[in-house]
């Protein structure tokens, strides 16, 4: 079946079967993976003039399963660069954001127990106005751009030694 016969439909289905295959191989060497989703996408075009698109994206079943299989035929363990990234950027970003809100509306309540007031204070790099008056209590952050590269290379470090770690741990 040519892909111009296609309804925009089965395009849209085929499109986005092979976005979670593509999600699902992140971590599969790029070039191979190319060929593999080429190919593929050339086989569910045509099954789909045989069977229909549905029926030919049931018969691959799951994309993550499908993945798995292939990430399993490379032998050996690959590093989840994403999954790392995300975990990182958690670590180093997310966290420290919760401690300056933390911090914050700590700074707010202490105020609020004194009568009201206004402070200005300095977290982690980031100058904070907090104020508690009758109408609430409020707190905003202005991130210098020095905490914002020390986060970056924080980042950066952890990222490093735990791609090393796997590279170690994935040798043995």
């Amino acid at each position: 079946m040519r892909t111009d016969s296609l309804t925009v439909t089965d395009r849209i289905r085929r499109e986005a079967w092979l976005a979670r295959f593509g999600f699902a191989m992140r971590d599969y060497p790029a070039r191979p993976y190319r060929q593999i989703a080429r190919d593929l996408r050339r086989e569910v075009t045509a099954d789909a003039g045989e069977c229909g698109m549905r029926a030919a994206l049931r018969d691959l079943g799951r994309p993550a399963s499908l993945a798995d299989r292939h990430l399993a035929e490379l032998g050996r363990p690959r590093p989840r660069w994403l999954d790392g990234a995300l975990a990182a950027g958690v670590l180093v970003f997310f966290i420290p954001a919760l401690c300056l809100i933390a911090y914050g509306a700590g700074a707010a309540d202490t105020l609020a127990s004194r009568g009201g007031g206004a402070a200005r204070l300095s977290f982690l790099g980031t100058a904070l106005h907090v104020v508690s008056d009758s109408d609430g209590l409020a707190f905003e952050g202005t991130m210098s751009v020095a905490a914002l590269v020390a986060f970056a290379l924080t980042f950066a470090a952890l990222f490093a030694t735990a791609a090393r770690v796997w590279r170690l741990w994935a040798a043995r």
